[in-house]
Formats: structure tokens, C-alpha cells, sequence
């Protein structure tokens, strides 16, 4: 068995050594701009982060905790690149409670993996939609309270 041993890994070009699943970069996009709903069509949340790949094979690991108060029923929320929905069906990713007169406070936090396959700058955004109408609240980001998204360039 031989062992190599070096202190530096440098390419021939002035390009990166990048190893499959090592992160290149994390960037963070976060508000507390308030968003409030009554409805069950999706709108922009206002969180929101641009990444720019280093590679067109490198997959986006793409963090969400997304502050919500609701006080019946539920909502969910989707997360697009651009215009494109990276999480469908978004009803997966649903904060719902079967009774009626709740008011629940919290962070809803999930994790998705995107290949955006583009070396372009990219934003991914958050929208947000009501699962019924009719006397219901959403709001998100409320009293002071910060959103996140958080995108991992992984190299492939």
C-alpha cells in the first residue's frame, strides 16, 4: 500500500481542484419584511438569494427556514429558481393543523437539492400560498422575525 502525501493540490490552469461533494461556496439570502396573505394563489414571500455555479454540473443545496404565523387550517411554500419550481408539488412541504382556531407561531425548515446546470447567475425565491381562504391568515416574517435561504454550490 502506498500513501501520497502533499500540502498543496494546484491544476495546471488557474481553474480550482474541486473533489466531487466538496461545498465551493454558501451564500445566504434573509428578511424580515413582513408578507401577509388571505389567499390560496401563490406570492412572492420577498426571501430570496442569488448563487452564481462555478460549474454546470454542480448541484444547489438548497436550505429553507421560513418564519410563519397562520391561524387556520394551513399554508405551504414552494422554492423557484426564477420561474421554475424546484420543489413540486409544493402541498408536500404544507405547515397544517386540523383545528380550526390555532394560531401557531415557528419556523418551517426543509432541505432540497437542485442541478440548475448553469454557470449564470441564479435566484432562488420563496412563494407562499394559503390552503383555504375564507378568515384565513398567513403571515411570515412577523414581529422582527428573520427568514433564511441558504444555497451550497456542490461540486459534482
Amino acid at each position: 500500500m502506498s500513501i501520497l502525501k502533499v500540502d498543496t493540490l494546484q491544476p495546471a490552469t488557474a481553474a480550482r481542484v474541486l473533489s466531487a461533494g466538496h461545498i465551493v461556496q454558501v451564500v445566504q439570502g434573509e428578511t424580515n419584511t413582513v408578507y401577509s396573505s388571505a389567499t390560496t394563489s401563490y406570492g412572492d414571500t420577498g426571501l430570496s438569494a442569488t448563487i452564481t455555479p462555478t460549474s454546470t454540473s454542480s448541484k444547489i443545496l438548497i436550505s429553507l427556514a421560513q418564519h410563519y404565523r397562520f391561524d387556520r387550517y394551513g399554508f405551504s411554500i414552494k422554492v423557484l429558481r426564477g420561474s421554475t419550481d424546484v420543489n413540486s408539488p409544493a402541498g408536500r412541504y404544507m405547515v397544517y393543523s386540523q383545528d380550526a382556531n390555532d394560531d401557531l407561531r415557528g419556523y418551517h425548515n426543509y432541505t432540497l437539492i437542485d442541478s440548475p446546470s448553469t454557470t449564470s447567475a441564479t435566484t432562488y425565491k420563496t412563494q407562499a400560498a394559503l390552503s383555504a381562504s375564507s378568515g384565513v391568515n398567513l403571515q411570515l416574517n412577523g414581529n422582527s422575525f428573520y427568514s433564511f435561504l441558504t444555497l451550497m454550490e456542490i461540486a459534482q
